[in-house]
């Protein structure tokens, strides 16, 4: 708590020099004030024995003085300044209003806050508290008049507390003067400095200018040799037409000349090629035909201005090529005919789109190189032809116990005789030479920049450079190559892909890979420098159909700044197979909240999700065969009970039958218990049957399908013929592969199928067909029988599932015909559109592979 007091009662100090000058004239103003409050109004209470208006009044202004001074640190300097000036006319007027009026000893303070308003708030303050003053004794004048106000009367001589009280006001007033007058002389001594600083700066940008205005000259005098070469050039290429044609031809750059009256005569071969038309169809044309009007338009004005003066222009200009708009650089000339006179336009081009982006790119790299050395801890330095200090300037200085300035004027070889590589260095640049060196003064390493300053005669006028500390950088470099050898070693012995990409500073969404580790070499067959030469070549190798979710967890990483795990497949080189990636990403956040870096660590988890895969393949698969087996069981339970209770019932009348000598029931019985006995024998041979579906299985083969129905045909023709069935056969049947004995059952049981519920239909007629809906041939054998209800669709291939109890069969054919399919790799459904439309039972079945048979 005494530590938050003491910093609120202390000097303020503001980032701003002036604002900290101005707050401290306004912090002794407020304590110079506090204090005499303090002072006044312990005469007060000592002189006058108690508790008066005064009093009181001076205990509630300091008070609010020590508030206002902690409202001074906030940075508030004007307003704690008004407050100061209200609060203080405001508590002289209550003292006045209180005890003596207009003859108060405390009435000359309104001079004192007339001076503390100009002191801390400026002219027009002084002349508002003035203003505010002279409202005040107006009104305690006018109050005392109007007998509202009744001061206490005076006494016949002036108290101690009186003489006290203007004492104090006049000491006041002294230091408000010797407050001012010391903040004026410090504004003198700032003004100094700036215009100290002002003048070192004038002197770099003369010396700037200059070394700016040999470029300029030197750049001048090449362009008037390129100027004089090129007109030897046009003179050259007079002399022959042929030879023209073939110069001009052979440019890169569009050439073209224009007659007097701005149309095309000569174009050469890359003018045409960019404005996508034959030059047989430009040549007489001017740029109205083929170029907006706008761009035309300009165009038009140069070459007349060129016709007309005779002057060169270089202008840039947009056009509109084939390509689009492009930005290029225009040359065009005036040649006069010396035979017949006949002005001519002669133009050539350059496309500068590219370059002006790059003078824009490098821009903005030094504007960003500026921002970096300007929070850099560098030294600048300059020195004249012998060596002498003319600057000497920067926050580096410190490390060598030098201070900004300090060697100005003295030889750089006396300043650093120990250190006879740096005098080396120096040198090398007085005498010309430009470069980069590195020198050790003491513990310190430094990175130097020297550059030589030339006269407009050529002669090395001096040197400037750019030296910085790079100690720390030295020892840091040594520890990260120790780091890394370590790192590297333990990645070199891991599983998983380590790498790390550096974000961009203009995008932070754009990255370069900076680090792969070589497992990856093992995982996706690249090494690991190919995906640093080739930054795009992670992308590349990953799955078009993986690119958008990938795309979106990067984007979620970026949005969150929070680690995320990634799965996604990548193609192995020279291969057609992907490999399934777990790419765990963790970002790297520096202290604005932008992600300057990414760390990632990468596994193939192929073999582990084929794992997954089956194994849940498999549970599946078990279930459905438990699920199947409970079915089953049941079932098998019921349908084998059901002949085993005839059997045994009839056995009984079979007994009593014998015994009365009834043969006639005695046979009936007999028969009985024999079709119950074949039921359940049947029955018994379809389940033996479905229990060797999937083990028992002949060797695979190439079988025609119309062989299959044909044979299948063969088997139901008895059926169909009694129910008088019309069969069509498609004649595109594939060859299918597998077991052909149990392939012929599939079409067997289906036809039988479609015979046995045709219903009441006149016209019965069953269809075998194909259609391609997928990678396998679709067999579909559709009638137009009884059809089925959709609610019935999976159910009609469970075992011992019969939609019609009356009707023959035990309901093992589908559930047989089910099991065969997909022993065989495909699937089978069934489609109709409900009750009295029919069915078609759908399935499908691997094709045989070329050579098969």
């Amino acid at each position: 708590m005494f530590a938050r007091l003491r910093s609120w009662l202390a000097p303020p100090v503001l980032g701003d020099e002036e604002q900290t000058r101005q707050a401290q004239l306004l912090y002794a103003v407020l304590v110079f004030t506090f204090g005499l409050t303090l002072v006044a109004t312990t005469v007060f209470i000592f002189f006058y024995s108690g508790l008066t208006t005064s009093t009181v009044t001076g205990l509630v202004l300091a008070t609010a003085l020590l508030g206002l001074l902690v409202h001074l640190h906030q940075g508030r300097l004007r307003l704690t300044g008004w407050l100061l000036v209200a609060t203080l006319l405001a508590a002289l007027t209550v003292i006045a209003a209180g005890a003596y009026g207009l003859r108060a000893p405390s009435l000359p303070g309104y001079l004192l806050v007339i001076m503390i308003a100009g002191l801390v708030l400026g002219p027009r303050a002084a002349l508002i508290a003035g203003g505010l003053s002279a409202l005040a004794t107006f009104s305690l004048f006018f109050l005392e008049h109007a007998g509202w106000l009744r001061p206490i009367p005076l006494a016949p001589r002036p108290s101690l507390a009186e003489w006290i009280v203007f004492g104090l006001v006049l000491i006041a007033a002294t230091l408000m003067m010797r407050s001012a007058a010391h903040s004026l002389a410090g504004s003198l001594r700032q003004a100094r400095e700036r215009a100290r600083h002002l003048d070192a700066a004038k002197l770099a940008l003369e010396q700037r200018v200059q070394a700016r205005t040999l470029e300029l000259q030197a750049l001048n005098t090449q362009l008037q040799k390129e100027l004089v070469e090129r007109r030897r050039v046009e003179a050259d290429l007079r002399r022959s037409q042929d030879l023209l044609h073939g110069f001009v031809n052979a440019l890169d750059d569009p050439v073209f000349v224009k007659d007097a009256q701005h149309r095309w005569v000569i174009l050469n071969d890359s003018f045409c090629a960019q404005l996508g038309q034959p030059r047989e169809a430009l040549i007489g044309r001017s740029d109205y035909d083929f170029l907006p009007a706008a761009q035309a338009d300009i165009f038009w004005a140069v070459d007349q201005e060129v016709l007309d003066t005779g002057a060169t222009r270089i202008n840039e200009e947009l056009i509109t090529w084939q390509a689009g708009t492009r930005l290029l650089s225009t040359k065009k000339s005036l040649f006069v005919d010396p035979v017949s006179g006949e002005k001519f336009v002669v133009g050539t081009i350059r496309d500068i789109t590219d370059r002006r982006r790059m003078e824009e790119d490098l821009r903005r790299s030094e504007a960003h190189l500026r921002s970096i050395v300007t929070n850099l801890p560098v030294i600048l330095f300059a020195l004249d032809r012998d060596g002498v200090f003319t600057l000497s300037e920067g926050r580096g200085l410190s490390a060598l116990g030098l201070r900004p300035g300090e060697v100005v004027g003295r030889s750089v070889f006396d300043v650093y005789a120990d250190a006879p590589d740096v005098l080396a260095l120096v040198r090398r640049a007085l005498a010309g030479e430009a470069f980069l060196g590195l020198t050790q003064v003491g513990a310190l390493w430094f990175e130097t920049w020297y550059s030589p300053l030339r006269d407009a005669a050529g002669a090395v006028a001096g040197v400037i450079g750019v030296a910085s500390d790079i100690t720390e950088r030295k020892r840091a470099e040594a520890a990260l190559q120790a780091s890394e050898t370590r790192y590297r070693t333990t990645l070199a012995h891991i599983d998983e892909v380590v790498y790390m990409i550096r974000q961009s500073a203009d995008n932070p969404y754009q990255g370069e890979i900076e680090f792969v580790s070589d497992r990856v070499e093992t995982i996706l067959g690249y090494p690991a420098r190919a995906f640093a030469d080739d930054q795009g070549l992670w992308f590349t190798l990953v799955h078009p159909d993986d690119v958008p979710h990938l795309q979106a967890q990067t984007a979620e990483l970026f949005e969150t700044k929070r680690p995320v795990t990634r799965e996604y497949r990548m193609r192995r080189r020279n291969e057609t197979e992907y490999r399934l990636i777990e790419d765990r990403v963790v970002p790297q956040v520096d202290e604005a909240g932008r992600i300057v870096a990414t760390f990632g660590v990468a596994r193939d988890i192929t073999a582990r999700k084929q794992a997954e895969a089956e194994r849940e393949a498999l549970i599946h698969e078990l279930e459905a065969r438990n699920a199947e087996l409970e079915r089953f069981t049941y079932t098998v339970s019921h349908d084998l009970k059901s002949p085993l209770i005839t059997i045994t019932g009839y056995l009984g009348y079979l007994e009593r039958d014998a015994l009365a000598g009834n043969f006639d029931r005695f046979r009936a019985d007999l028969a009985r218990i024999g079709n119950a006995a074949e039921r359940m024998q049947t029955l018994l041979d379809e389940l033996l049957e479905l229990s060797r579906i999937g083990r028992l299985i002949n060797p695979p083969e190439a079988v025609p399908l119309t062989e299959l129905v044909r044979e299948a045909l063969e088997i139901t023709a008895g059926r169909l013929e009694r129910r008088g069935v019309l069969v069509q056969v498609a004649p595109d049947l594939p060859v299918v592969f597998g077991d052909r004995q149990r392939l012929r059952e599939v079409v067997t049981n289906l036809l039988e199928n479609a015979a046995k519920f045709m219903g009441s239909q006149p016209e019965p007629r069953v269809e075998i067909g194909v259609r391609r809906d997928g990678p396998l041939p679709v067999i579909f054998v559709r009638d137009n029988g009884l059809g089925i209800d959709p609610l019935y669709h999976d159910k009609v291939f469970g075992l011992f599932e019969k939609l019609d109890a009356h009707s023959e069969g035990t309901g093992i054919g589908l559930a047989l015909v089910r099991r065969i399919v997909e022993v065989h790799g495909g699937r089978i459904w069934v489609e109709s559109a409900g009750l009295g439309r029919g069915a078609a039972f759908c399935f499908t079945l691997p094709e045989a592979p070329p050579g098969a048979g």
